[in-house]
């Protein structure tokens, strides 16, 4: 989840706000229960072994492909979809986004590839889970094991159920089932109000696009307009459609909103590597675990108001490095924001109590924790903070993996502004700090090393890179030495020994090791500046190499800059290695 390559998704729609303002709200949680129709549950998965609660259909068979190979760690489809719900957060895998509810999620899975067959029937016009057609002059009815599946789980208790199944494209011979399902949904609307259906768009919106045009009557169980009826597309972690989902063609189909769904993390093989796939089976699931943390803060509300406030919440555009993305058309009223969602959902249940409404970021200051530290050779002082809190005080706790010595108490009190302040010695070469509020467990960590002074004499390698109209491009520098000084108090000089003289001053971090500054020795003629004084170089230094390198990155827009336009923009890349130490004052 820390990794930005499998936590995009979870940036994409507020999850780790969501979470931060249910704990820094103190809200009470109530008990929900979601359903899963869909393929088994594989038991070879370690997601739920916590304190969400799953029962139903269980298979020990792993997932395999058509040579009889495990793949994706043996996790098939049903197991994935309920991973993106309430994968355990607590463990090394994957974290599902309605996982913060813990014992007070329960899922149960229903296995719809049982084998068994849509049964003929006689037709009985107060049984929604039959479907019936007629051809050639023949009425024809069936008992839709489906529609029966789902019947128990509204029957069991299901708030919410999560349906990532359809058929193999939308097409007008679906009508007759189409309109089993919308019956179906009317019917459990009238008798259970209170749960929500979430069905993933399909996944056949390419080559044509039209493949994947849902006109409200040809596809199930989603693309219906109602009230209890949530249809999810996927969209590309930037905003843009997934070239494969279908989308919403006609005024009578629905596609509600959007959520990301392509590359998606939906768990990690035995070795701990992330299994990803894409699809709208697992957009809809995050639509289905926002659903499950509304209903256990507001169990009060019914599924049209769910619905709601989910379009009312859901953002119109992804804002992205190039600007934002509006959410193209058919593809619903937005992106899914789960923060947005819970934040009107506590502040539903506050106005019951005649309490002024939060903001987002009075929720989110009150589960933060400013955290410092300051180093010498293997003494630091940490220092940690709170922004915001519901009381007078909050008392900050730290935790140390590692072995290392702690000057003062491991629990402190302190007001909001005041510091808690630790002098720790540490033994090992590392040791992993976490700093933990004790009123709504928000938490800061940080990885301490023992440090090793940057500074000596490096030698430098490297290359810029300059898209030039005349064809010209990349072209390798001149190898040079630089000498790194650091001058305290988080400054640093780095003089290299090029034609140019060039001198970098600017800020160092020592915990991070990274040094970010310019050549300020501007000349008069502005034609003989060099690429080093018109943008900032940003060199990191690793710690863990012997002896001391770090990598060197400048990036300048020259179109930005200029009017001739001669450059579009340069790109300067350097390694560094240290060779030498500085002699002693």
């Amino acid at each position: 989840y820390t990794d930005p390559n499998n936590s995009s998704h979870y940036k994409a729609i507020g999850m780790e706000n969501a979470w931060r303002i249910i704990k820094g709200s103190g809200v009470k949680l109530n008990k929900v229960n979601a359903g899963v129709l869909d393929s088994s549950l594989y038991t070879g998965s370690n997601e739920y072994k916590g304190k969400v609660n799953v029962s139903g259909d269980k298979t020990d068979v792993p997932e395999k492909d058509v040579k009889n190979q495990i793949v994706n760690g043996g996790l098939n489809h049903g197991t994935m979809v309920t991973n993106v719900m309430g994968a355990d957060h607590e463990n090394d895998g994957m974290v599902g986004i309605a996982s913060i509810l813990e014992n007070k999620l329960s899922i149960n899975v229903k296995n719809l590839y049982d084998g068994k067959k849509n049964e003929g029937i006689d037709y009985d016009e107060n049984d929604i889970t039959q479907a019936s057609y007629t051809e050639n002059g023949m009425n024809y009815t069936y008992t839709m094991k489906a529609l029966v599946y789902l019947k128990e789980q509204v029957e069991s208790g299901a708030t919410v159920i999560n349906c990532s199944y359809g058929p193999a494209f939308p097409r007008d011979q679906h009508q007759w089932i189409s309109k089993a399902y919308e019956k179906f949904f009317k019917e459990v609307y009238k008798t259970h109000p209170g749960v929500i259906f979430v069905a993933a768009a399909g996944n056949e919106g390419r080559d044509p696009l039209s493949k994947g045009a849902l006109n409200g009557s040809n596809y199930y169980p989603a693309g219906m307009k109602l009230l209890n009826v949530v249809t999810v597309g996927a969209l590309n972690n930037d905003g843009t459609r997934a070239e494969f989902s279908n989308y919403a063609a006609s005024e009578n189909a629905e596609v509600t909103l959007s959520a990301p769904g392509v590359e998606m993390l939906l768990g990690v093989d035995e070795n701990g590597q992330p299994i990803k796939a894409s699809g709208t089976s697992f957009s809809a699931p995050q639509v289905s675990a926002a659903i499950a943390i509304i209903q256990s803060i507001s169990p009060g509300m019914d599924a049209a108001q769910i619905k709601d406030l989910l379009v009312q919440t859901s953002a119109g555009s992804v804002n992205t490095e190039n600007g934002a993305t509006p959410i193209p058309e058919g593809m619903g009223s937005g992106i899914l924001r789960v923060d947005e969602a819970v934040l009107q959902a506590i502040n539903s249940e506050r106005s019951k109590e005649d309490k002024n409404p939060y903001t987002m970021q009075e929720l989110l200051d009150r589960n933060t924790v400013n955290l410092y530290a300051e180093t010498g050779f293997r003494e630091y002082t940490v220092r940690a903070s709170v922004p915001d809190a519901e009381g007078a005080s909050v008392s900050l706790k730290i935790e140390v993996t590692g072995k290392c010595s702690i000057e003062d108490d491991a629990v402190q009190s302190v007001q909001v502004g005041e510091e808690a302040v630790w002098n720790l010695t540490i033994e090992d070469d590392s040791v992993f700090v976490r700093i933990v509020r004790t009123d709504t467990e928000g938490c800061a960590f940080m990885t301490l090393k023992l440090y090793e002074s940057v500074s000596g004499i490096y030698e430098v390698k490297g290359f810029w890179d300059g898209s030039v109209l005349n064809g010209e491009g990349p072209e390798a520098l001149t190898d040079w030495r630089a000498r790194v000084e650091e001058t305290g108090d988080g400054g640093m000089t780095i003089t290299f020994f090029n034609a140019a003289g060039t001198v970098l001053t600017g800020n160092y971090d020592e915990i991070a090791g990274v040094f970010v500054g310019t050549d300020n020795n501007r000349p008069a003629d502005p034609w003989q500046s060099t690429w080093w004084m018109q943008s900032k170089t940003t060199i990191t230094f690793d710690f863990d190499s012997n002896p001391m390198t770090a990598k060197g990155k400048l990036y300048w827009n020259w179109e930005e800059q200029t009017e001739n336009h001669l450059f579009d923009w340069t790109k300067v890349d350097f390694d560094m290695r240290k060779v030498e130490e500085l002699p002693p004052n």
